[in-house]
């Protein structure tokens, strides 16, 4: 465990001098969303993703020209 966690800071180290940016974004991910995404099979990924691309279509954005 110890080489692990080794090898996760010097990754770490390396990106945050490379991208810090990535770093900053990767420390906001919700981890149980990922949890949740890795707990469901296949098709139940799919359906979620079509359910959740269906719920953000449902908003356009409102340009002066369209009003």
């Amino acid at each position: 465990m110890m080489t692990r966690d080794s090898e996760y800071a010097r990754l770490r180290d390396f990106v945050a001098r490379v991208d810090p940016v990535l770093v900053e974004a990767v420390e906001d991910v919700d981890g149980g969303f990922i949890e949740w995404g890795l707990s469901l099979g296949p098709w139940e990924r799919l359906r979620a993703s079509s359910e959740t691309l269906s719920f953000w279509s449902g908003f356009r954005r409102v340009t002066p020209e369209a009003r």
